[in-house]
């Protein structure tokens, strides 16, 4: 399995990091994301978060190298 980070930029300063462990590739991460109206996760500090798909502005994923849950 892969580890991927999923960035969500909401304008502004403002980004949102979901972190996933995922046999998926990029592709089919981004194509699920677009999919969503709404999105929910709890991050590996504890955080819920909650936005809509209508308020993000661009969605980068790239492969990450750190183990999840440390150094985010």
């Amino acid at each position: 399995m892969a580890r991927f980070a999923v960035n969500y930029y909401l304008g502004g300063d403002l980004l949102v990091t979901r972190n996933l462990e995922t046999e998926e590739g990029k592709s089919t991460i981004i194509e699920k994301a677009m999919r969503e109206e709404e999105v929910s996760f709890e991050d590996e500090k504890g955080v819920l978060h909650y936005f809509s798909m209508k308020d993000v502005k661009l969605i980068t994923v790239h492969e990450s190298k750190k183990p999840m849950g440390i150094g985010l």
